[in-house]
């Protein structure tokens, strides 16, 4: 899947939204090699569904998860740092 923003041959912004189906094979190579701090076993297994899902559009992403991401490491970094914002 894609979410993001990605550049054109001119440096222009286009948004990256998508999925391209992906086959077993073609998984393999990222079933390979761990990211984010995720052990070898779980990270194959998740490789594997997602490679199984984006035949069928991908796995669930809800609507919104930017704005959620976002408002998590704003709680993240106050708790860490003792540091509470009050907006009324």
């Amino acid at each position: 899947m894609l979410h993001g923003t990605g550049r054109t041959a001119d440096d222009e912004p286009v948004p990256l939204v998508g999925m391209v189906p992906v086959d077993a094979e073609s998984a393999q190579l990222p079933a390979n090699h761990p990211q984010f701090g995720i052990q070898a076993g779980p990270w194959a297994h998740l490789t594997a569904l997602a490679a199984e899902a984006s035949g069928d559009g991908g796995l669930f992403w809800w609507h919104d998860w930017e704005r959620s991401a976002t408002s998590l490491r704003t709680v993240e970094r106050a708790l860490s740092t003792g540091r509470v914002v009050s907006r009324r």
